[in-house]
């Protein structure tokens, strides 16, 4: 019985499909019956198209990493179109699959897409099957596409949940000094990110968000008389009451004791 066996590098258990991978590339890039990836290692070319190849993962994983698939894919396609031109497919389907494990083991890293080792290992079979170079930029196009929109639908969710989650901190604590970076550090992410999310979000910036919550919530307080003025200004967060008319002036057209008389 004839055999052949590709040899990965010792990895640790979270990282087996990366020596899987490996010996998968010895047994492409290689016709001997046993070899090691350090054989390969040891011969392999490391001039200016390995590190073109660098380059090329880099700028497709940071498109692909923010959810712009055309990005991606025009990376992608340039490399295949770059790479594959002499119609030789067994160099760049091993490029190509690699460029896939990367992306989806970033993604993955950052928990923007699920770990599925057998997800990872029905790539590494769909690339052995490839044998033309129209196929293999159908196969990969395809997968970037995919992880593209899981990546792309996964940050919209965190968003919408940061987002969410400040907007009712803002609504429970609107009567105690609350600052932007109080909110922020609640829901765990830094200020300046949260305030562009928060403007990105809700169309208000977060000073315009709180005070419109804290001027509603004065409307409802004037509405009856059971506290004064001047509680009411401090019950919605202000310390100083002719600043809080002033504000809610600007808001409502009127000052809050004009509004209470309008009953």
């Amino acid at each position: 019985m004839k055999f052949r066996a590709g040899i990965g590098g010792v990895k640790n258990i979270d990282m087996i499909y990366e020596s899987y991978t490996d010996a998968l590339k010895c047994l492409m890039e290689s016709d001997k019956h046993i070899v090691h990836v350090m054989d390969l290692s040891a011969s392999e070319d490391k001039g200016s198209s390995k590190k073109d190849l660098r380059d090329i993962e880099s700028r497709y994983l940071a498109k692909a990493m923010k959810g712009d698939t055309d990005g991606a894919l025009s990376v992608l396609n340039g490399m295949i179109d770059t790479f594959g031109k002499d119609g030789d497919i067994s160099e760049i389907r091993i490029s190509v699959l690699e460029l896939m494990l990367s992306l989806e083991r970033k993604a993955g890293d950052e928990n923007l897409v699920g770990y599925d080792i057998k997800r990872h290992e029905g790539y590494m079979k769909g690339a052995m099957q490839i044998d033309s170079i129209a196929e293999l930029k159908m196969w990969a196009e395809n997968i970037t596409t995919n992880v593209c929109a899981e990546i792309l639908l996964s940050r919209n969710s965190k968003v919408h949940g940061v987002v969410g989650k400040a907007v009712e901190y803002i609504k429970e604590h609107y009567a105690d000094d609350l600052s932007l970076d109080d909110v922020a550090r609640q829901v765990d992410i830094s200020p300046y990110y949260f305030s562009k999310l928060f403007k990105q979000e809700t169309g208000d910036n977060f000073i315009e968000f709180l005070t419109g919550v804290r001027i509603g919530k004065a409307k409802e307080y004037l509405s009856g008389d059971k506290y004064s003025i001047k509680e009411i200004c401090s019950m919605c967060g202000y310390t100083d009451p002719n600043y809080f008319s002033r504000t809610f002036k600007k808001y409502e057209g009127v000052t809050p004791t004009e509004f209470r008389e309008k009953g």
